[in-house]
């Protein structure tokens, strides 16, 4: 029974064998464990969360990473069943990227807002989920990807030039 007591602490790491240095049981030392990890975990999630908040692209900065960087972190949350919901992640983004930027994300969500509104006008017995596919502001990879699309960043320009590398039947003519 005491080696079964002794035993555990000598297989830990020295930082935690003095946490779980009051623990009679094994159970102890498991729950002592859980909680100190589940709390550091929930630290992380929230630091990880207010740096996804204070991102912010330079004026000159380099979009395509920066967008790249935000896209992962998210990803990142979402593994820690921390998600964060497609409309805070816009709102995210657009906060995140330069002021001469912005204009252009807020016409984007406007001009987008229009079409929905004209789609409920056409058909009113359209439903909301029927529209949500439309809707940017429910999917951040169709803003981010016009982002990259009109500030010519290399992604969208890869996805462009492979378009344009496949043969025309004139040429072989």
């Amino acid at each position: 029974l005491i080696r079964t007591r002794i035993a555990p602490r000598k297989s830990l790491p020295l930082n935690l064998t003095r946490l779980c240095r009051n623990a009679t049981t094994i159970r102890e030392m498991w729950l002592i464990l859980v909680r100190k990890f589940e709390q550091k975990t929930m630290t992380e999630k929230a630091d990880m969360r207010l740096k996804l908040d204070s991102m912010k692209c330079k004026e000159k900065g380099d979009l395509d990473k920066h967008l790249d960087a935000m896209e992962d972190m998210r990803a990142e949350l979402a593994d820690l069943d921390f998600p964060i919901d497609d409309a805070s992640f816009i709102l995210t983004v657009t906060r995140s990227v330069p002021a001469s930027y912005r204009d252009f994300v807020n016409s984007q969500v406007a001009a987008n807002e229009e079409v929905l509104k004209m789609a409920k006008l056409l058909k009113p017995s359209v439903t909301d989920s029927q529209l949500k596919p439309l809707d940017i502001a429910q999917t951040p990879s169709v803003l981010i990807d016009k982002l990259r699309a009109e500030y010519g960043s290399r992604k969208s320009q890869v996805s462009r030039d492979s378009n344009s590398s496949q043969p025309k039947d004139d040429v072989y003519a």
